[in-house]
């Protein structure tokens, strides 16, 4: 077995071109200095941007380039990792060749081995570890809020061994992720190719037949003759979810979906879910393939309210609930398909509706008689249920592939700790490193 050594991320900073730092403090970046929704900055990365150990650029503020300015340094370059430093310890993220130039937050910290003996990928593989984030949740100090800091982050010893076998493991690693990331990608081609049959359909009225269907006044503007405007509440019934207890949160029980578990814009995210172990009623109830819609958003900017998602297969083939951030949405018109609906609330027109509606200093609430009272064209039974047939292959293949993904990311963290400690040998396996060494 090749010698591995144990340094302090202090020496390995002290003896390279990198740097060990917090954040700007507040006194340098006020709340006034942010740019509003949509505005175009350079981004800054507080510990809740931090998913995956990749940055989430739909939840992240920005502000303006000429205040990014006078922040330089904590301008982040590739390879840099950040921590959040309070709060949710043991969160972090790999600053990529794209992300170069995001700031650190006032929230964040950042570490940079530039030049240094241990890799950034390796540190940031090390700190993915259970070993890792309890060495950094062992030095947080604050009973109420755990926090970190520079010096705190420098004391704490690494054990690694000589650069290429870094390179091994890290490479080794990097392909699960990029297998993960071709599923991912493919499955986003196949809702965008979905959702452009749908703005083809049933927002442009060019559906097959089209041509022989005029078009005729409704509250709606023009819309195809034999299509109806209707409410929501003409074709469903809405259930709002369980106002749980946080005691109930535990390693067991049943799935229950939850604000974690909605992408912004529409979709689900399976590693949202939650196991809760107290009671609830049938109104709280849901199976695969129900429709659920968030009706809370914990930030100003609206990111997921309104947002609608499908209840999966998986981690809910023996049911599941919704928290009180949701509306489980019931059919009880068998004019309307279900996909046809997710679709329909996945349109940008619904989800501008359900912003607008909702209400709040906080935290946005939008109420269940606004959802019911949105108003939209529908299309004929035998147009959505052709449209339904049309997507049901797709969904199922995205399941497959959400499947797999889960699959690759057991194998990748089973193997995780066992790499990073040296368990398993990798000098002997044919390994592409490709840019693991940047």
């Amino acid at each position: 077995m090749t010698a591995w050594s144990v340094m302090s991320l202090g020496e390995l900073v002290d003896g390279s071109d990198g740097a060990i730092k917090t954040g700007p403090f507040g006194s340098q970046l006020h709340q006034s200095d942010y740019l509003s929704p949509g505005e175009d900055g350079v981004p800054v990365v507080m510990p809740r941007d931090m998913v995956d150990g990749r940055l989430d650029y739909g939840s992240m503020a920005r502000i303006p380039a000429a205040k990014a300015e006078g922040l330089s340094v904590h301008i982040t370059r590739p390879g840099d990792v950040l921590l959040a430093r309070r709060g949710d310890i043991g969160r972090g993220v790999l600053i990529q060749e794209a992300d170069a130039g995001v700031l650190c937050g006032t929230g964040s910290l950042r570490v940079s081995l530039q030049g240094s003996e241990l890799l950034p990928e390796f540190l940031f593989r090390y700190l993915s570890t259970v070993a890792g984030r309890h060495e950094l949740e062992g030095k947080a100090v604050g009973s109420t809020m755990p926090n970190i800091n520079a010096d705190i982050v420098r004391s704490m010893e690494v054990r690694f061994p000589p650069k290429d076998a870094q390179q091994r493991v890290v490479g080794l690693l990097r392909s699960y992720d990029e297998l993960i990331e071709n599923n991912t990608r493919r499955i986003q081609i196949l809702e965008e190719m979905t959702q452009a049959i749908y703005r083809e359909w049933f927002v442009e009225f060019r559906y097959p037949g089209h041509g022989d269907v005029p078009l005729v006044d409704s509250d709606l503007g023009p819309i195809p003759a034999g299509w109806e405007v209707r409410r929501v509440a003409d074709v469903a019934t809405v259930d709002k979810g369980l106002s749980y207890k946080g005691a109930f949160l535990t390693d067991y029980g049943v799935p229950m979906a939850n604000l974690k578990c909605f992408q912004p814009g529409g979709g689900f995210r399976r590693d949202g879910t939650k196991p809760y172990s107290g009671e609830f009623k049938a109104r709280h109830a849901v199976k695969p393939g129900d429709l659920i819609v968030a009706n809370t958003d914990l930030t100003q900017a609206g990111q997921v309210i309104g947002s609608p998602a499908i209840i999966p297969t998986s981690g809910f083939g023996e049911g599941g609930l919704v928290s009180h951030h949701l509306f489980a949405v019931r059919f009880e018109d068998r004019r309307i398909e279900r996909a046809y609906l997710y679709y329909v609330l996945q349109d940008e027109r619904f989800r501008s509706f359900a912003r607008g509606r909702a209400s709040g200093t906080t935290v946005l609430g939008f109420r269940s008689a606004d959802f019911l009272s949105y108003v939209f064209p529908c299309a004929p039974p035998g147009l959505q249920s052709r449209f339904s047939e049309l997507v049901a292959d797709t969904h199922s293949l995205s399941e497959r592939l959400e499947d797999a993904n889960e699959q690759l990311r057991a194998t990748r963290d089973l193997l995780l700790p066992r790499l990073i400690s040296g368990e398993v040998e990798v000098s002997g396996l044919d390994i592409d490193v490709g840019n693991a060494a940047a």
